[in-house]
């Protein structure tokens, strides 16, 4: 399954398909790494592709018996510019070093995408956890593209996983993709498996889903290569880049990875704004908590009080006034204040 969102359908062939029409042909085959793999389907070529397990430079043998390199056939490379680092920035980067690097344990996600948001920053973090490797491009501090070298994060995996198709009709429309130029989102829509307007729902939300696994790491790294250009296709994520990090730091305070007393025990700790607040808080449509928070920091407040008062009356929205003051501090936007 590939992130490929529908393109316009009029016209093209989605009568009922016949039986023999469904036949799984296992015609491909790719070198990888100096070795052959035969009897691959048109979909698992697709599959090596996105995964980053056949690059540009490696070849491919087609039903009709020809050999050729990968790049030779955009029909497939289309998968490769989407989905692997390496191929993406290789001729931009040469040397690869990231401008700086976030431990997963240092803030990880938080601090990276934070840091991107109040700089407007456009690049690459390059996400790294053993052998889980996910690109996420930013724009302006936006987050734009997320693409995962885990099986389980293709876009068929994941709709499979959701209930939006089952198994057999993913692999139904896999069957069939090479005839909607190997797009997964074009197949499933001409199939008459899902509406359009749901798949971008779908699509939008897998990518912020992507983006949000990570914030649960406990090792790994991400780096940050500014200027890079996500390829491809983009979606708006559901969220604003500002609830991403409140909803990531959710999920690190829910799983202990960050202090629900905002690493102050017995909340007498005084914070105010930073004297140099970055412009992104003035051109961004913030959550209502945290743009109450920056009314009351505009005095030094104990962090006792700030949690109180940003705290859900009703306790349905639980540790909201730590999760706010969480971000504001590990962006340096809350600072400890200076005595008078």
């Amino acid at each position: 399954g590939t992130d490929a969102p529908p393109a316009d359908t009029r016209g093209t062939d989605a009568r009922p398909l016949s039986a023999p029409a469904l036949a799984v042909p296992r015609e491909y085959a790719i070198c990888v790494a100096g070795e052959w793999r035969a009897e691959l389907t048109y979909a698992d070529v697709v599959e090596a592709i996105a995964l980053g397990q056949l690059q540009p430079h490696e070849r491919l043998r087609l039903p009709s018996g020809d050999t050729c390199v990968l790049k030779d056939v955009p029909e497939f490379l289309r998968h490769a510019r989407s989905a692997s680092f390496s191929t993406v920035t290789s001729d931009e980067f040469p040397a690869l070093q990231p401008e700086r690097t976030v431990r997963a344990d240092a803030g990880g996600v938080v601090a990276a995408l934070g840091s991107s948001l109040v700089r407007s920053e456009t690049g690459l973090w390059l996400a790294e956890q053993g052998a889980v490797r996910k690109e996420i491009y930013v724009v302006e501090g936006t987050p734009v593209l997320v693409a995962s070298n885990m099986p389980g994060e293709l876009l068929g995996e994941y709709l499979v996983a959701r209930g939006v198709v089952s198994r057999g009709e993913l692999d139904m429309a896999l069957a069939v993709m090479p005839r909607f130029e190997g797009k997964l989102g074009d197949t499933l829509v001409a199939l008459g498996l899902v509406e359009p307007v749901h798949l971008y729902q779908h699509i939008a939300a897998q990518v912020e889903e992507k983006l949000l696994e990570t914030a649960l790491w406990t090792s790994g790294s991400f780096a940050f290569y500014p200027g890079a250009t996500a390829p491809g296709e983009r979606f708006p994520l559901v969220s604003t880049p500002w609830e991403i990090l409140l909803e990531a730091t959710r999920r690190r305070l829910l799983h202990g990875l960050d202090p629900l007393d905002v690493g102050d025990p017995t909340g007498g700790l005084v914070w105010a704004l930073s004297r140099s607040l970055p412009r992104a808080l003035a051109t961004s449509t913030l959550p209502g908590a945290m743009a109450l928070a920056l009314v009351l920091l505009r005095k030094p407040r104990r962090t006792a009080d700030v949690v109180a008062a940003l705290d859900d009356p009703d306790g349905r929205d639980g540790a909201r006034g730590a999760r706010v003051l969480t971000v504001l501090t590990r962006l340096d936007i809350a600072v400890p204040a200076q005595p008078n």
